[in-house]
Formats: structure tokens, C-alpha cells, sequence
């Protein structure tokens, strides 16, 4: 989801859709019969929006969220590290001092 208008960026719009109500409202209205689709549910979303404060919101809110996209980065690469590493330490390929 983007900001065509460009004045909100993704770490509010992660925010806004990661807001338990916004969800529930999505699930409410969302159609389809295999996969959901949301697209149905926009009409009934409400999300109020003031200019400076989004603004002021968006400064705290950009550097948590890189820091939450480096993490969550760092996360995946030490799994596939974990799966590549561990087999071979059950086996003993590998041992650690």
C-alpha cells in the first residue's frame, strides 16, 4: 500500500494497517471466496488524518521503522544460517570450540 500523493509514508502506513480495528474492518468487509480481497473493505475503513500531525508522527515513526526492516533482515539471513549450520553440528561436520 502506498501514498499516491506522496505525504505519508510506509512506516505510517505499516502502522495504520497493522491497527487491530483496521484489521477487523479489512476481515469484516473483505470478499472473495478462496482469497480475501481488501480492496472491497476501503469504503468502510475510517482513518482520521491531520496534516502536522502525521508530519511530527512521521519523524518518530521512520527511523523505528528502518531500524524494524534492518531487524527483521538480520532475522531472516541468521535463520538461513541457523538451518545451513545446524545440521552439519548434529552431524559433526562442524564443532564448536
Amino acid at each position: 500500500i502506498i501514498d499516491k500523493t506522496g505525504k505519508i509514508n510506509t512506516a505510517i502506513i505499516y502502522a495504520i494497517f497493522n491497527d487491530p480495528q483496521i484489521i477487523a474492518t479489512i476481515y469484516k468487509y473483505a470478499t472473495g471466496s478462496i482469497l480475501l480481497h481488501a480492496s472491497s473493505a476501503i469504503d468502510y475503513l475510517q482513518i482520521a488524518y491531520n496534516e502536522s500531525i502525521y508530519s511530527k508522527l512521521q519523524e518518530i515513526m521512520t527511523p523505528i521503522f528502518r531500524r524494524f526492516v534492518k531487524n527483521k533482515l538480520e532475522n531472516s539471513h541468521l535463520a538461513e544460517l541457523r538451518d545451513f549450520l545446524l545440521p552439519m553440528l548434529m552431524n559433526g561436520q562442524v564443532s564448536v570450540d
